[in-house]
């Protein structure tokens, strides 16, 4: 037990290191190209969404799993969102676990724009935390139109 204990500290306080390098770099970064204002600021709020002060390579560490284990540990990561998700709760073990394997986890930030009218869509959305405002825009008037 304490040296499971030990080596979840030392995880633990690695995420931390990792995030404030993460940090240095980002900053570099805004420095490097003069980025200003409301800009910088996104971008910091969107590095702390993105890893909420530990930064952990889940893509790498799943990738270098075997496949079941994978599978097994998707599965046990996202099991509350299958069981939210009504289109999943009684589908096909093999659907799920496609869907599983190829999902990949997308931060927006407020303001941005996720999807238009007309772009071709070959993947789908599951808002896991959030909020998400449908607009349908009039192209005459441009004006916008809220539908939720």
């Amino acid at each position: 037990i304490v040296s499971r204990m030990t080596r979840s500290i030392a995880l633990y306080r690695i995420g931390i290191v990792r995030y404030n390098e993460k940090l240095k770099e980002i900053d570099e970064f805004i420095k490097m190209h003069d980025i200003k204002g409301d800009i910088r600021q996104r971008i910091h709020e969107f590095y702390h969404h993105k890893y909420g002060g530990q930064v952990f390579y889940e893509e790498k560490i799943l990738a270098e799993l075997p496949l079941a284990l994978r599978i097994d540990t998707l599965q046990g990561m996202h099991q509350e969102l299958v069981d939210d998700v009504f289109f999943m709760q009684n589908s096909e073990p093999g659907f799920i676990e496609q869907l599983l394997i190829g999902a990949k986890k997308e931060i927006f930030m407020s303001g941005d724009v996720i999807v238009r009218k007309e772009d071709t869509m070959r993947n789908f959305y599951i808002i896991i935390k959030g909020v998400v405002s449908l607009q349908l825009i009039n192209p005459k008037s441009q004006s916008s139109e809220d539908v939720v």
